[in-house]
């Protein structure tokens, strides 16, 4: 099953695809990041057996990004910004076995966002 997501794509360098010209394809083989009506974004491509972790970290009310960390490094100056809730994102990542770690910047100290599998960021009390 392959889904496709809208969303923000920021590579390092300046090439960007804003919403919803940026595109994420999650699947079990891989997360693929591209952007088709704009050419000098190149797609980077993230093989599932790669993927060292996610880690996505809201830091304002209803601003989540993501960072994809992997051992061949392709995804190292890739950045992803999601103009949707991210709730079904993460569920889907997770059930697909990607190991996802979400940081809570911006509610760290209180409890109801840590049940919906987010956490404060690492040196915080939640």
């Amino acid at each position: 099953m392959t889904s496709r997501y809208s969303v923000d794509v920021f590579r390092g360098g300046g090439a960007t695809a804003g919403w919803p010209f940026g595109r994420m394809q999650v699947s079990a083989s891989g997360i693929r990041l591209y952007a088709p009506l704009m050419p000098w974004v190149r797609t980077c491509d993230v093989a599932r057996a790669d993927v060292t972790r996610i880690v996505l970290t809201r830091s304002l009310p209803g601003v989540v990004s993501m960072r994809i960390e992997d051992s061949a490094g392709a995804a190292s100056r890739v950045r992803v910004r999601f103009q949707l809730p991210v709730g079904k994102i993460m569920r889907e990542l997770i059930s697909l076995g990607y190991p996802v770690v979400a940081y809570d910047k911006w509610l760290s100290f209180r409890n109801p966002w840590q049940k919906k599998g987010w956490s404060a960021p690492p040196g915080r009390r939640p």
